[in-house]
């Protein structure tokens, strides 16, 4: 029970760095949307915000998934209760991270799949 314990406080402690991350992250990010949509750029290349966001979503996954597996393991105690908070969190951000990649369609550019202007 006690490994359960220290693993469960060491997940936590991982999804509240990976959570504070990615929201500074949607930060800068909705930062660099706002430039774009208010004129100040033109666009900016899909490779690089499509890598972000698929990485964010891989880091959103991983945690989702270990977190699942903690508290099918975990005896039903406080740890849970926290536990399924913390997913909860995760999964929210998740959808965030979704919507402001579509927020950024109209201004991505990808050089292999858009011809250059002549």
């Amino acid at each position: 029970m006690l490994h359960i314990i220290i693993e469960g406080a060491n997940l936590i402690t991982l999804c509240d760095h990976a959570l504070d991350k990615i929201e500074k992250e949607h930060e800068d990010l909705k930062l660099q949307l706002d430039s774009l949509k208010s004129g100040k750029r033109n666009s900016i290349f899909y490779c690089v915000v499509h890598m972000i966001f698929t990485d964010t979503d891989s880091d959103l996954f991983a945690l989702i998934n270990s977190l699942d597996t903690l508290i099918d393991k975990t005896p039903q105690s406080n740890m849970v209760e926290v536990l399924q908070d913390k997913r909860q969190e995760l999964i929210s951000l998740q959808e965030q991270n979704s919507l402001l990649l579509k927020e950024f369609q109209p201004y991505i550019y990808c050089p292999a799949q858009n011809k250059p202007e002549s």
